[in-house]
């Protein structure tokens, strides 16, 4: 199937995260561990939580880049999100990280569980970015579970690598253990790994191919 890619509209948020993001993080160790107690009658708050994170990254996050993949019909099924890091004390959180406190939380979700895996990404991330610059960091990608295995991902992914290219920047991804052979492709190579109970996360780094003039 072929896909088109554009830059996401505010508008786009809610149809992104409640048709692509929150089907395709059911099986994520990531959601699993934040949201142990996830069911049919908290999907709806779980949902609404996440749009407020992206929209608040749409509005203030720096140097963002938002892009979605959408079928012929313009029909959204999958975006990716790059933020372009500095070296700083205080790193611009991750969807992992606390969302605004003016947000609902969810019943569902784990506090406790929450800011532990958070820590634990959020010390590692800094590790490794700590001497590192202008970093191009893929932040999410996500795609709808009718989707995938077909090509929408790649498509995203490569888009990131070309700019990372063309701009000479390093790339970073923490990568869900089901997603490293899939980075791997592209060029990114695990430099260190967060240890959970739910699974083993790999930060990845990905240096820029030289383009030849």
């Amino acid at each position: 199937m072929s896909y088109v890619l554009h830059a996401v509209e505010l508008s786009d948020i809610e149809a992104l995260v409640r048709y692509c993001d929150h089907p395709a993080m059911q099986e994520n160790p990531l959601n699993m561990t934040m949201f142990p107690n996830s069911s049919p009658e908290t999907k709806e708050e779980e949902i609404m939580w996440h749009v407020s994170s992206f929209r608040e990254s749409f509005h203030k996050t720096p140097g963002t880049s938002f892009l979605k993949a959408c079928t012929n019909d313009r029909t959204p099924v999958g975006f990716a999100l790059w933020t372009l890091d500095q070296p700083c004390p205080h790193i611009q959180s991750d969807r992992e990280e606390s969302k605004a406190e003016t947000v609902e939380i969810p019943g569902s979700l784990d506090i406790h569980a929450w800011r532990a895996i958070s820590q634990k990404l959020t010390s590692e991330r800094r590790r490794v970015l700590q001497d590192l610059t202008n970093v191009w960091r893929l932040n999410v990608l996500s795609v709808s579970p009718t989707h995938q295995r077909q090509g929408c991902g790649s498509m995203l992914l490569a888009w990131g690598c070309e700019q990372a290219d063309r701009y000479q920047r390093t790339s970073f991804v923490m990568a869900s253990p089901a997603a490293v052979g899939f980075y791997e492709r592209f060029g990114y190579e695990p430099v260190g790994q967060v240890v959970t109970t739910r699974g083993t996360f790999s930060s990845m780094l990905r240096q820029p191919k030289r383009i030849e003039c």
